[in-house]
């Protein structure tokens, strides 16, 4: 048997559908072995205009046993990982044919399959056998001409009789005339107990009330969700200092708009 794997994990990122397409906001530290990693951009831009991918909880895994603490942040961002859920979800993407609106998660699963089954079979994985809902895959996309956004999400378990499932949840979209709403992904609890409704709504700055306080989608600004989902991600860092989350939250902000292009966002 070779040496097992461990991951690298983390991520909060908060979806804002908003008028113009989804805006995303994510933060930018990663945790390999407790070491935090900063400065990880998480949203991934795939060629497929007008879509999205990220992943949260454990992103990539690889052999890290003999790479020393202090090297091991620059080791992770400079050489690929043999498995990274990003760049695997991010290549299938991009073999889609058209717009986004349909998604083959069976062709997902075959695809991601097909790349770690010789690390299942070679017992790399072994630490993980048994795991459910290790990792979230996140795809999401915005349809120009119904000016929908649509989300779907894939959690990876390593179980079942080849020790790997992608279970899909329901297909999440977002129309014009539906209600406004805030969607966190990643640290999901630590986020809903500790910083909407805990000792970090002190670092709220009032811009989740204003997205909130509107009609419906179609009455949300781009520049409303990117004022909201930025402070949502410093707010979570901030409380992090003082509430130690399961994983890193930090490292700075990306935002992102998911419209008839991705593009980054300044903030």
């Amino acid at each position: 048997m070779n040496d097992s794997f461990s991951a690298a994990r983390g991520t909060l990122v908060v979806a804002i559908p908003t008028k113009a397409g989804l805006v995303l906001a994510a933060d930018r530290r990663t945790t390999p072995r407790g070491i935090h990693c900063d400065g990880v951009r998480k949203i991934l831009v795939p060629k497929t205009k007008g879509t999205t991918v990220f992943i949260t909880g454990m992103a990539t895994m690889r052999d890290m046993s003999a790479i020393p603490d202090d090297e091991l942040c620059e080791t992770l961002r400079t050489t690929p990982s043999p498995i990274d859920f990003g760049r695997m979800t991010t290549a299938f993407v991009d073999r889609q044919s058209g717009p986004l609106i349909d998604l083959d998660g069976q062709g997902l699963s075959e695809a991601i399959f097909a790349e770690i089954r010789r690390y299942i079979e070679g017992g790399e994985l072994q630490p993980f056998f048994g795991q459910e809902r290790v990792t979230t895959i996140v795809i999401a996309s915005f349809d120009p001409e119904s000016r929908v956004s649509r989300v779907w999400q894939f959690w990876v378990n390593f179980t079942g009789p080849v020790l790997f499932q992608l279970q899909p949840l329901p297909v999440r979209k977002f129309s014009l005339d539906d209600a406004p709403d805030i969607i966190p992904y990643g640290e999901n609890e630590y986020f809903a107990s500790n910083v909407l409704n805990g000792i970090g709504r002190q670092f709220l700055d009032g811009s989740i009330e204003t997205i909130r306080d509107k009609r419906s989608i179609a009455n949300v600004s781009v520049e409303d969700a990117r004022k909201a989902g930025v402070n949502l991600i410093e707010a979570a860092a901030e409380t992090a200092s003082l509430i130690k989350p399961p994983s890193g939250i930090g490292g700075g902000v990306d935002c992102a708009l998911v419209g008839e292009e991705t593009r980054l966002l300044p903030h």
